[in-house]
């Protein structure tokens, strides 16, 4: 009988105990950073430049698909001091769907662009904040992730295409 006493008083402060961790964290927890949406960016990159002597003729893809001409370099190096990332990434005017890039070191967006349009190239982008607080001077493998978009409709690309990297960190 002395053992059921305690019983109630125990239960009920378990039960006390998980309503605060349950509000906790439904209120009152970071949820973290937010994640990089899969639907197209608002505007054109502004630091895109038009390709020169780029004269390559369009690409030719089923009604309702489309294609990309990858061209980039396999070096990138960010600046930490700048915030930086110093690449080169071309859209050549074969291309027919405008593209946006990303640089990833595994799960952490180092950098992003905007949508880069067909005959223009990009050589600069702007070092994710959140990034810049976890690299540190060296070399990383990393990936570049091309997202395509149609540029009438906006609608994205069912399939990713991914190149690797060589990312050199400096101060």
């Amino acid at each position: 009988m002395n053992k059921n006493k305690w019983l109630v008083p125990v239960l009920c402060i378990g039960i006390v105990l998980c309503m605060a961790v349950t509000i906790w964290a439904l209120f009152f927890r970071d949820g973290g950073k937010p994640i990089s949406p899969d639907y197209p960016p608002q505007g054109t990159e502004a630091n895109q430049k038009p390709l020169e002597g780029d004269e390559s003729e369009k690409m030719e893809s089923p009604q309702g698909g489309g294609s990309i001409n990858v061209t980039y370099n396999v070096n990138a190096t960010v600046d930490l001091s700048e915030g930086t990332v110093s690449l080169l990434y071309a859209n050549p005017q074969a291309s027919n769907q405008d593209v946006a890039i990303l640089i990833m070191i595994d799960d952490l967006v180092v950098a992003k662009s905007d949508l880069i349009s067909p005959g223009n190239g990009v050589d600069t982008l702007t070092l994710d904040e959140y990034a810049k607080d976890k690299l540190s001077v060296g070399g990383y493998d990393a990936e570049l992730v091309i997202r395509a978009y149609d540029p009438v409709s906006g609608e994205k690309a069912m399939v990713d295409t991914k190149g690797q990297l060589s990312l050199t960190v400096v101060e």
